[in-house]
């Protein structure tokens, strides 16, 4: 059985592998005009450590500096492309494709270990189903934006950028459009580190006493969540509250004892220790540009949230229901009593919120409506956490405690609807993870929607305050970090309950077909209650499968049509046909400016490949930094690496202190357009400029006041009399190395000069 999962689990990864390269053979561009992405930065990040003789690498964007962000993930990436020898064009396509092949592989073996636990069996055939569930789940469906799309406006023309943006001022990515959008960012390189942490943790839960020793266990999930937190520290916090539950599990699985619990929080300490100590040298020199908390002035509206998270909550509840539907419901009269003081506790919570705390102007139909959701949810809490606790020893204890925290549901309703909705998967999740701690899967399960739920359920409430703050796009990169986070754990505990389903409906079919009533599946994982009823006759779980899989294919019509009008998001002039060549557009492709003005890139390819082959050692270049994303400024030294006087400035406002940014914009700009020979030199002295880069972005591009200083509309970055000032200073202070269509490549003298190129004049 070993060797044939393996088998499966390497030809898991080489399908994922040959189906994500050819997405980048069919669009290997690695800009574009209006959605871009982050690649230009990401390419000259790697690009710039792979350059780095020491570390901190220096910073490609902004010269004399070193990278103040998380760029381990960018490490990793440009130690491979050293190893294997390719052009950065080229190992961009395989770093992200190996990303996605990795997350892939994971997924498929956690998911498949996870499904044949909980269904007690080693059946080859329902591990590679499990698998195929889970990465389906997390890795292939979308959000149900496509779906909706399709049904409202008719057509299966959707827009795919918009399923990334269903939440308000904020950015809601998922694992496929991440990996179509192939932007080798943080959060993408996670992904993989995340399963494996979690693949991690699952096996110290499902290990037996002394099968695994704490003295290698320990290192390796401090050495894993280290990583994360240099590759992506968003990733961080959650991934050590995981890490944590998991230890304290082993624990309660014991007799209680203060050795138990003390050794418990010692582990974990331990290997938050080894996390810290192992990535110091990263550490002391990282300074994180952020604010601290804020609250937020704003939540997730319910639709939104269910648009994105939609197929999972759906997939667990339809679960839960046949689940539910098999097991008496409150037969006790201490039971029912406490099910209508849920009810009526979270009912005057809201009621309290709504008569004095509520938002002023509330509209009262709205204030109506969310509070029959309130009670709704409020009253189905009791009867399904009395379900998951029916043979607990502390049933009514635990019941009690968590129906206490229904008015805290109520009171939060009016101001944050969402949020108090998902306090009752936040409470399921952690009554499930305390009923079964001996339980691997359900543990796990348990933990994992107590973790989506809550991780979701915070973003509500507070966000991290960064250069966002006071606009409307303040909750923007908490919602983009943690709700991808979110959907992993909601689609690691959809996995469970869909394999659940899938089995439960063939053996209830299966019976039905023979006129037998289908007998309770005696899994450890899954204990049936003994008591059975006339609802048991009913196959509830085909009928609990079909509303799964009709929310799982619409999740599928984003891959279906989501994906052809991405690959289609080509520059106009790039190649047709297979490249991995990601700047082969430059050589034919051209934008036009605000005034209709033709920009050209040829020459500027041939200026990156002229650097690349005679630039020694790491020689600050000059070009024009206009701003991210649109114009494909910063465009040399994101393919090159090497350093810029300033790049893209957004990014380097997350980095340091805006002053100093502020100035190079001014300074760099003032360099294109003063005919002073004497002002140019003094500038060009005080950034150790060597090579200077003139092409059609310089000439041409156009900036808005004011940015960079600019007084007029429409106003053009440099101006003629700046561009015809450098070729004054030929001869004394430059010299011409390459000329290439409209791109001048000049050097700045008295460095040790290199012999003019052979080609000068032509391409190189």
């Amino acid at each position: 059985m070993h060797w044939r999962m393996m088998l499966v689990s390497e030809a898991v990864f080489l399908a994922a592998f040959g189906f994500f390269l050819l997405l980048r053979a069919l669009n290997p561009d690695l800009w574009q005009t209006m959605l871009g992405g982050e690649k230009p930065m990401e390419m000259a990040f790697i690009s710039a450590i792979g350059r780095s003789a020491t570390f901190p690498p220096y910073d490609p964007w902004y010269a004399g500096g070193i990278i103040n962000y998380y760029y381990y993930g960018f490490y990793l990436v440009a130690l491979l492309w050293k190893l294997c020898g390719v052009p950065p064009d080229i190992g961009f396509q395989l770093g992200i494709t190996t990303v996605s092949a990795a997350l892939v592989s994971g997924l498929f073996s956690l998911a498949s270990t996870l499904s044949a636990d909980f269904l007690s069996t080693r059946r080859l055939a329902w591990m590679i189903t499990g698998g195929l569930i889970g990465v389906v789940l997390h890795t292939v469906i979308g959000n149900l934006d496509a779906a909706r799309q399709i049904l409202t406006r008719g057509t299966t023309a959707i827009d795919f950028w918009q399923s990334s943006r269903v939440v308000d001022g904020a950015i809601t990515e998922f694992p496929y459009f991440t990996q179509i959008w192939a932007d080798l960012h943080p959060h993408a390189i996670a992904l993989p580190i995340t399963v494996l942490l979690i693949g991690l943790a699952y096996t110290r839960l499902r290990s037996m006493p002394g099968e695994i020793p704490a003295r290698f266990w320990i290192p390796a999930v401090g050495l894993l969540l280290g990583t994360l937190l240099v590759v992506n520290a968003w990733d961080m916090p959650l991934a050590a509250l995981l890490i944590g539950a998991v230890i304290l599990t082993r624990a309660v699985r014991e007799p209680a004892s203060f050795r138990s619990y003390a050794g418990a929080g010692l582990a974990w300490g331990a290997t938050l220790a080894i996390a810290w100590l192992l990535f110091l040298p990263f550490l002391s020199g990282y300074v994180p540009m952020v604010g601290g908390i804020g609250l937020t002035s704003g939540g997730t509206t319910w639709h939104q949230y269910l648009i994105h998270f939609g197929i999972f909550l759906g997939i667990l509840a339809a679960a839960g229901t046949a689940w539910i539907g098999r097991r008496p419901i409150l037969s006790r009269l201490p039971d029912r009593l406490l099910a209508a003081a849920g009810t009526i506790s979270a009912l005057a919570g809201f009621t309290v919120a709504s008569l004095f705390l509520a938002p002023p102007r509330m509209d009262l139909v709205i204030l109506a409506v969310t509070g029959a959701v309130i009670v709704m949810f409020a009253a189905a809490f009791p009867p399904i956490a009395y379900c998951v606790l029916i043979d607990h020893r502390r049933r009514s204890l635990l019941c009690a405690a968590s129906i206490t925290l229904m008015p805290v549901v109520g009171l939060l309703a009016p101001y944050r609807l969402t949020a108090s909705l998902l306090l009752i998967p936040l409470l399921l999740g952690i009554l499930l993870w305390l009923r079964f701690p001996h339980r691997p899967p359900l543990a796990l399960v348990g933990l994992c929607l107590a973790a989506a739920a809550g991780v979701t359920l915070g973003t509500d409430l507070v966000f991290v305050i960064d250069d966002l703050q006071g606009s409307i796009w303040e909750r923007m990169n908490t919602v983009f970090k943690f709700y991808l986070q979110g959907w992993t754990f909601y689609a690691l505990a959809a996995t469970v309950a869909l394999v659940w389903l899938v089995r439960r409906a063939t053996l209830e079919t299966t019976a039905h077909r023979l006129h037998f009533v289908a007998q309770p599946l005696q899994t450890r994982e899954m204990p049936e209650a003994a008591t059975t009823t006339g609802r048991d006759r009913y196959p509830l779980a085909p009928v609990a499968l079909s509303v799964a899989l009709m929310l799982v294919i619409a999740g599928l019509t984003y891959p279906l049509f989501g994906t052809p009008p991405r690959l289609a998001q080509r520059m106009p002039g790039s190649p047709t046909g297979l490249s991995l060549d990601g700047l082969a557009w430059m050589r034919e492709s051209t934008v036009t400016n605000a005034l209709g003005e033709r920009i050209d890139f040829s020459g500027d390819y041939d200026a990156i490949v002229w650097l690349r082959e005679h630039a020694e050692g790491n020689p600050v270049i000059l070009e024009a930094s206009i701003g991210p994303y649109r114009g494909n400024g910063a465009r040399i030294s994101a393919a090159t690496g090497l350093p810029d006087v300033l790049g893209w400035d957004r990014h380097e406002r997350q980095q340091r202190d805006a002053p100093g940014i502020d100035q190079r914009l001014r300074d760099i700009r003032e360099i294109y357009r003063t005919a002073s020979i004497e002002r140019k030199r003094l500038l060009l002295q005080t950034y150790d400029v060597r090579y200077i880069i003139v092409g059609d972005v310089e000439r041409r591009w156009t900036i808005e006041p004011p940015f960079a200083g600019a007084t007029d509309p429409y106003e053009h970055y440099a101006s003629p009399e700046g561009l015809a000032a450098f070729d004054r200073m030929v001869g004394t202070d430059l010299r011409v190395v390459l000329r290439s269509g409209q791109t001048i490549v000049y050097e700045v003298t008295p460095f040790p000069s290199l012999p003019p190129d052979v080609a000068a004049g032509a391409s190189s």
